[in-house]
């Protein structure tokens, strides 16, 4: 759990550094993603998930489709997002700095966008809500320390909802069909951990 904390505050860090516009500014070529433009686009994903992923839960999959349907709501707090912040672009140095590569496809968006597919990647059956929640948490009062903001709990969830949701339409489809052709041997347990992410916000 120490990695995983040190992980978090690397993202805090580099996240406080962008989380105002006038910051953003100096990032010209750093794109923002419009989700909802690419609503058909996730439901087609999904949808074709439920026919080549027996493992997964069809009436999970019908839920996410349903709140897309919804419009997926635009974010407040934007920073820059790595947008592929997993445990396969991140290595722990000797003495505990943490290295974070492979920023080809960073954007500006929400700031829960790179915490939920982190510990997508990396819960396993045996972590407790409680861990999860913790981590979450950290995330949170961290961030509120180093920008001297306060984000209102009920806001703060529906983001994190609306960011998982995202990340389950836009990352884990395109992992879960990929399956079907190569054996990656993780497309299932993050889409299921990211759904446990998900029951336990709603």
């Amino acid at each position: 759990m120490n990695d995983t904390k040190a992980v978090i505050n690397t993202l805090v860090d580099f996240q406080s550094l962008t989380i105002s516009e006038a910051s953003r500014q100096n990032l010209p070529n750093v794109q923002s993603i419009d989700s909802n433009a690419l609503s058909d686009l996730y439901i087609r994903l999904l949808e074709q998930c439920k026919i080549e992923s027996e493992s997964i839960s069809v009436e999970d999959v019908n839920w996410v489709i349903y709140n897309i349907n919804n419009k997926i709501e635009v974010s407040d707090i934007n920073v820059l997002v790595h947008n592929y912040f997993n445990s396969r672009n991140i290595v722990i140095r000797v003495g505990g700095e943490v290295a974070i590569y492979d920023w080809e496809l960073a954007v500006t968006g929400s700031s829960l966008r790179d915490l939920v597919e982190f510990p997508s990647f990396m819960i396993t059956d045996d972590w407790s809500n409680e861990q999860i929640l913790e981590m979450v948490a950290s995330h949170k009062s961290r961030l509120e320390k180093a920008t001297g903001r306060v984000f209102e709990e009920d806001k703060w969830s529906n983001e994190l909802r609306q960011s998982l949701i995202q990340f389950i339409a836009g990352r884990a489809s395109f992992y879960l069909l990929g399956e079907s052709m190569l054996n990656y041997g993780f497309s299932q347990r993050i889409f299921k951990s990211a759904m446990r992410m998900i029951k336990m916000h709603r």
